[in-house]
């Protein structure tokens, strides 16, 4: 999966809340646009952060790397709609759930193993924090010219001159989309959205003295 929606905020769902305030917020100049704009920001940051968590929860990643895959579209008082993104492809090289392998083997090719690499083999990840560890043959941890550091397979397991290819593990973006995670995060974020909405439309109104 490359990317995706992960929680769209819009004024049709800041009127549903406000509902009971909407009339005193139409005296303000742009008063519902602002109280819903400021509340869909602030929970979009919320979002983010229990979108990480729930991530990290489930998966051995570091929250840093989960936020750094979501992008947010702020509201505006013009615009009055906001969204939390994923982008890419939502899954880390496997490198980054390796654990007690070997050194990688230096300079490696960018297509081929070497003699040296040959004899390196086995790579331990564990990806899930509900799954063991798992034990990878035929993979290799290998440092590339650039200097990158990765775990590699060859296409052709019994071909010493077959390309090789970069592992990666499981898309936690996936994930987010399964039908019982996607519901639990809407509901947490509504929750703040919620909350932050009452509270902005309540400072709207008593900087307008309605309060």
């Amino acid at each position: 999966m490359h990317g995706g929606n992960l929680v769209l905020l819009n004024a049709d769902n800041a009127e549903w809340v406000l509902e009971s305030m909407l009339g005193a917020l139409s005296n303000v100049e742009q008063g519902f646009e602002k109280a819903a704009a400021r509340a869909i920001n602030k929970t979009l940051g919320n979002g983010a952060r229990i979108t990480a968590r729930m991530v990290t929860s489930e998966f051995a990643v570091k929250q840093s790397e989960v936020l750094d895959k979501l992008s947010m579209r702020k509201a505006t008082y013009s615009r009055v709609e906001g969204e939390l993104n994923a982008t890419g492809r939502g899954s880390l090289p496997l490198i980054r759930y390796a654990v007690g392998s070997a050194e990688p083997v230096p300079t490696m090719p960018k297509y081929y193993r070497t003699p040296k690499a040959e004899r390196v083999k086995g790579v331990k990840v564990k990806v899930k924090k509900s799954s063991g560890v798992t034990m990878l043959q035929s993979a290799f941890l290998a440092e590339m010219d650039s200097g990158h550091v990765g775990v590699f397979e060859r296409k052709d397991k019994d071909d010493m001159h077959s390309p090789i290819t970069e592992m990666y593990g499981t898309s936690y973006l996936t994930y987010l989309q399964e039908d019982l995670v996607a519901d639990e995060l809407e509901e947490k974020v509504f929750e703040r959205f919620e909350h932050h909405l009452e509270h902005e439309a309540t400072f709207v109104l008593r900087k307008a003295g309605l309060r």
